[in-house]
């Protein structure tokens, strides 16, 4: 084995010297470090203020929104409580002026029976009677009998020439000879809206 032998070619005073922080500078460094917390320190105060300060504030919103529903809760309360009165006036206004119709057309109903019945006994065909009479709104039924089938269209004629029955159209719904009691028996049929009862 041969011997190596380690030669240092660098001298002494080229190597770089280390030179260490002095006791000033290691102080000034702790004081910058220590203003640097301090500074740190005092922006999180300051925004932790103004986090507190936009926590009152939207606090108290909540708290105005609160109070806003709360009012609107309670005159919604009262409109509906309004509504459901005046909703109850309505009906029963409703049900008057339908009572009041309803007599008005009853009324109408007699008066226009009244005039008919009066009209049909000033009917003067002799050998025809009638047994039953019907008159509605605009409707005319009679039912009757008559000696001989030529009296029912000189009947038909004589009411279409009285004024309170102008404009019916009458319809000879049944006819039937009755041998035994002789003559016939009919039903004369004006439907609705073939006239106005007077």
């Amino acid at each position: 084995m041969s011997d190596f032998q380690q030669v240092n070619l660098m001298s002494a005073e080229l190597v770089p010297q280390r030179e260490l922080l002095s006791e000033q500078q290691v102080l000034i460094g702790w004081c910058g470090f220590v203003v640097l917390l301090l500074l740190i320190s005092g922006f999180d105060g300051w925004r932790g203020s103004a986090l507190q300060d936009q926590i009152a504030e939207t606090q108290q919103q909540i708290s105005q929104l609160d109070q806003a529903v709360e009012q609107l809760e309670t005159s919604l309360a009262g409109g509906k409580a309004r509504l459901r009165a005046d909703i109850l006036n309505l009906e029963e206004q409703r049900r008057a002026q339908s009572a009041l119709a309803s007599a008005l057309v009853t009324e109408q109903e007699q008066k226009g029976l009244s005039r008919a019945l009066v009209s049909l006994a000033e009917s003067k065909v002799q050998g025809l009677w009638l047994s039953e009479i019907s008159v509605h709104r605009n409707g005319l039924n009679l039912r009757g009998r008559a000696t001989d089938a030529v009296l029912l269209p000189e009947f038909i004629q004589e009411l279409s020439a009285r004024a309170r029955f102008a404009g019916y159209s009458f319809q000879a719904v049944n006819m039937e000879l009755d041998e035994e009691r002789g003559g016939l028996s009919f039903e004369l049929r004006a439907p609705e809206g073939s006239g106005v009862v007077q």
